[in-house]
């Protein structure tokens, strides 16, 4: 697996997605399939594959059909090998968003993971970090809730005592 470091402590955060937020990717033959990147939820950069990856809330359009899908949108952009002295291949980097498209599909009726939306590896335009480099997209299906943080504060002692036992019984 790719090690990871906090984008925070990147020297390359020149390269953050986070300027990618409320942009589109355009992909697929003549740009027929393109990805509405909005709010970016997690940003991490990969020192295994040189390349900023990125989770954003967003939409798949396809422009043919005019279909709509809410979806999770995770962003792998790879960054200009010069960079660095031991960047790794795109074939490397394509064998990760192979497994883990696979993964994804083979897990979405379980009930407990996204459901599969699209895939796709295509070739980063001059807009992107490094043109020529590689730009994986995977799409998922947005999970009903929202993240913890958001109902902390709602949340009274008696609440969070009852959590914490439940979990604890859960993970036994």
């Amino acid at each position: 697996m790719a090690t990871t470091m906090d984008i925070s402590s990147n020297p390359l955060a020149k390269f953050s997605l986070r300027t990618r937020q409320n942009t589109i990717l355009h992909t697929g033959y003549m740009g027929t399939i393109k990805y509405m990147l909005q709010t970016l939820i997690f940003e991490e950069y990969s020192t295994g594959l040189h390349a900023q990856i990125g989770v954003f809330e967003g939409q798949r359009v396809d422009v043919n059909t005019n279909e709509e899908v809410d979806c999770i949108i995770k962003v792998r952009m790879q960054l200009n090998p010069v960079l660095i002295p031991h960047a790794s291949s795109s074939s490397r980097a394509s064998y990760f968003l192979d497994r883990e498209c696979r993964a994804l599909r083979a897990a979405q009726y379980s009930g407990r993971t996204p459901d599969f939306v699209a895939c796709a590896s295509e070739v980063q335009d001059r807009s992107g970090f490094y043109p020529g480099g590689y730009l994986d997209i995977i799409a998922m299906s947005k999970l009903p809730g929202k993240p913890i943080a958001q109902c902390l504060g709602a949340l009274t002692a008696a609440d969070l005592k009852v959590i914490k036992k439940d979990l604890a019984v859960l993970l036994k």
